[in-house]
C-alpha cells in the first residue's frame, strides 16, 4: 500500500479534499474525491500497447451510478447487481467527457479510460461537480499528458437575482438558472446551461463568474500534482498505414487536379460523380502499384469524396477557380 496523503481546502461553504495512495492502487492513477458528504472514486488506466488500426482517440469516460452510493439496496428477490446505467448517468459521463477530451493529446492510440464511481452521496453537493473535478485531478496527477488540469461548478441564482456557487436543488428549481461551467479562471473549456429567459448579459457574466470561483480547486489540484511529482510519459503517436495511405491519397489527388479535375468545365451532377469514380478507381491502381493490399484501402476509397472537396476549396481559395468553371 502507498502512503495514504490527503489536501483539502474550503470552497463554496464545504470542504474539499482529495486522497490518494488507499483506493484502485493498480490503475495508472487513483484518487477520491469529497465534497460535503459527496465522495467519488476516479481512476484513470492508459494501456501499456497501442491499439491498431484505429483513426481516432480511443478515450472512454464512464459515470458509474451505485445505488448504495445512496443508502440503497436493490429490491429484486434474485437480482441484487446494479442495472442499465440511468438517464442521469449516461448524461454525467458525457458532461465529464466533453470537458476532458480537449485537453489530451489526441494523436494518443492507445486505450484511455476514465471511470467515476460514487461512493456517497449528498444531495445539496452535485455528483457531476465532484465527478469532473476528480476526473481532471486523477489525469493531473497520472502520467498521461493532459493540458489542464481544470475545474468545474455550477451556478445558479438566489431569489434576489445574485449568483450562486454550487447551489443546492432546490434553490435551482426555485429560481430560474441552473448553469453548468468546466475550465479554468481565464479559459471555458465547456458550458451546459438550462434556464427561464435570463437576457444574454446576464447570462455571459454568470459563466465569466463561475470560471473565476475555480481558482481553489485548480490550485488544489496543480498543489497536489506538484508534490506528487509524476512524470509525464511521451507518448510517441504511431504512423498507421491508414495515415500513410491518407497522404499518398492526398499528394495523388492534389496532382491529379489539373489533368482529372480542372481539364474542362463541370456543370452537371453526373459529370461530377464520374470524376470521383474516375479518381478513385485512379488512387486504387496508385496505391496497388505502391504496395499496399486492396483489402485495406476500404477506408481511404470511401473519403475520397471528401479528400476532392478539401482539394476544390483550396483551388477556389488559392486560384479563384470552380469545377464548374
Amino acid at each position: 500500500m502507498l502512503e495514504i496523503k490527503q489536501w483539502s481546502t474550503e470552497w463554496a461553504g464545504r470542504t474539499l479534499t482529495f486522497e490518494v495512495g488507499k483506493l484502485a492502487l493498480q490503475a495508472t492513477a487513483a484518487l477520491t474525491v469529497q465534497y460535503g458528504d459527496t465522495k467519488v472514486l476516479a481512476t484513470v488506466v492508459l494501456s501499456d500497447s497501442i491499439r491498431d488500426g484505429v483513426d481516432y482517440f480511443p478515450l472512454s469516460v464512464e459515470f458509474q451510478e451505485k445505488l448504495n452510493a445512496a443508502g440503497k439496496i436493490k429490491g429484486s428477490r434474485f437480482i441484487k447487481v446494479e442495472g442499465r446505467p440511468s438517464d442521469d448517468a449516461i448524461l454525467t459521463g458525457r458532461l465529464i467527457d466533453r470537458s476532458i477530451r480537449p485537453l489530451f493529446d489526441t494523436s494518443i492510440k492507445n486505450d484511455l479510460q476514465v471511470v467515476i464511481t460514487p461512493l456517497s452521496i449528498d444531495k445539496d453537493a452535485d455528483t457531476a461537480v465532484v465527478g469532473l473535478i476528480a476526473a481532471s485531478a486523477v489525469v493531473a496527477i497520472s502520467p498521461i499528458q493532459f493540458d489542464g488540469p481544470i475545474g468545474g461548478a455550477r451556478i445558479g441564482r438566489d431569489a434576489d437575482g445574485s449568483l450562486l456557487l454550487n447551489p443546492t436543488v432546490e434553490q435551482i428549481a426555485t429560481n430560474g438558472m441552473d448553469l453548468f461551467v468546466a475550465g479554468t479562471p481565464k479559459t471555458l473549456v465547456m458550458v451546459e446551461a438550462a434556464a427561464s429567459e435570463i437576457p444574454e448579459v446576464e447570462m455571459i457574466s454568470a459563466m465569466k463568474w463561475g470560471c473565476e470561483q475555480l481558482t481553489p480547486v485548480i490550485d488544489l489540484i496543480s498543489k497536489m500534482a506538484t508534490e506528487l511529482g509524476v512524470q509525464k510519459i511521451e507518448v510517441e503517436a504511431p504512423v498507421s498505414v491508414l495515415d500513410e495511405m491518407k497522404g499518398i491519397a492526398t499528394a495523388y489527388l492534389t496532382a491529379s487536379a489539373d489533368s482529372m479535375m480542372y481539364d474542362r468545365a463541370r456543370t452537371g451532377k453526373k459529370e461530377r460523380n464520374d470524376m470521383i469514380s474516375a479518381l478513385a478507381e485512379g488512387l486504387k491502381a496508385h496505391l496497388l502499384e505502391k504496395g499496399y493490399e486492396e483489402e485495406k484501402m476500404g477506408k481511404v476509397l470511401k473519403e475520397v469524396k471528401y479528400m476532392i472537396s478539401d482539394v476544390v476549396s483550396k483551388r477556389i481559395l488559392d486560384k479563384e477557380q470552380r469545377l464548374d468553371g
